[in-house]
């Protein structure tokens, strides 16, 4: 992302990641594997996906909730 505070722009794979992460369940948001499908890398490590989430849940206001373990883990942000 360019820029703290704003949202990601339309049609970009931090916008879809983000879009993905907002959704509400149930299941809620993206799990690792569909999140490594937004970026077509099979190889991107987890802990990635733990920052954007903490990114985008600081954008909106929100919280960022993980779940579960290895490709099954899911990431939301919850907003009130």
């Amino acid at each position: 992302m360019t820029k703290l505070g704003k949202l990601p722009r339309e049609g970009t794979k931090d916008r879809a990641k983000l879009e993905a992460m907002r959704r509400r369940g149930p299941p809620h948001g993206a799990t690792a594997r569909e999140l490594q499908d937004i970026d077509a890398s099979k190889g991107k490590p987890w802990g990635t996906y733990n920052n954007d989430g903490k990114r985008y849940a600081e954008i909106l206001g929100g919280e960022l909730r993980i779940w579960g373990s290895g490709a099954n883990m899911r990431y939301w942000v919850e907003t009130n």
